[in-house]
């Protein structure tokens, strides 16, 4: 079930769970990342 509260404060930037099901036993959460810096470093290790 979506946590509309946890939807709105993982925003921007800023880490969360957005959403929560007891009967699956199961939780969505959103952790922040900086994708850019990590494909340039990924690009790095590769030359």
């Amino acid at each position: 079930m979506e946590d509309e509260k946890g939807n709105e404060a993982a925003r921007f930037g800023k880490a969360g769970i957005i959403a929560k099901s007891e009967l699956l036993n199961a939780v969505a959460m959103v952790i922040p990342t900086n994708e850019e810096f990590v494909i340039a470093q990924q690009s790095v290790e590769l030359l």
